[in-house]
């Protein structure tokens, strides 16, 4: 595969504005109709924006690092994403219609919201230490899913870690769908958890 190497001056993502032609341009270089693009913004002032971008055209996905603002609606979409939950057993995971319990995630975690068009549709949290990425939480309005954004934020962790560490999380034993979706990113199952009323799997990626 060809490699290239695009010089930006400045503009387009990196002052958080709309694609500039030279954008356009570096992601029509990748060949790929859907192309996806880290962005990690220097400490020289560019925009705060710290993830990824996604299509050539004018609808875009961001991961943005969460803030106080987007807790109550952070809340709304794990009790949507969460409702299949519910009913298998009752209830969603510990803290997803909590207010309180976001702002507890914020604090200890790295806590990012996954946004459309400027519109929230999810988010995430981890925690990194030692050599391991802990995914905690993974969430995504069900009318949004099925679209990459699951691909594109593991694509984010990928970036957080160096080659030979690794990416772990647990999904509930119920959730065959995640389940089938870690796996097919990779991802190995290592152990069966008890919890009592409801078990998890752990699955666990090296980065390589």
């Amino acid at each position: 595969m060809d490699k290239h190497i695009v010089a930006l001056g400045g503009g387009g993502w990196m002052m958080g504005e709309q694609q500039s032609e030279l954008d356009q341009y570096a992601l029509r270089l990748t060949g790929k109709s859907d192309p996806k693009v880290c962005y990690i913004p220097t400490a020289t002032g560019d925009s705060s924006v710290l993830g990824m971008v996604r299509e050539v055209s004018d609808d875009m996905c961001l991961i943005e690092k969460a803030n106080e603002c987007d807790m109550h609606e952070l809340v709304r979409l794990q009790i949507r994403a969460f409702a299949s939950d519910r009913a298998l057993c009752g209830s969603g995971p510990p803290g997803y219609d909590s207010y309180d319990h976001q702002r507890y995630a914020a604090s200890c975690y790295q806590y990012y919201v996954i946004k459309q068009n400027s519109q929230r549709v999810g988010g995430f949290y981890f925690l990194y230490q030692s050599g391991i990425l802990q995914l905690i939480r993974l969430f995504i309005a069900p009318d949004y899913q099925g679209r990459g954004m699951g691909q594109m934020v593991l694509e984010f962790l990928k970036a957080h870690v160096l080659p030979g560490e690794v990416i772990e999380l647990e999904t509930p034993t119920f959730s065959v769908g995640a389940q089938r979706f870690y796996e097919k990113q990779g991802f190995q199952r290592i152990k069966r958890i008890q919890y009592g009323a409801s078990d998890a799997y752990l699955y666990r990626l090296m980065v390589t």
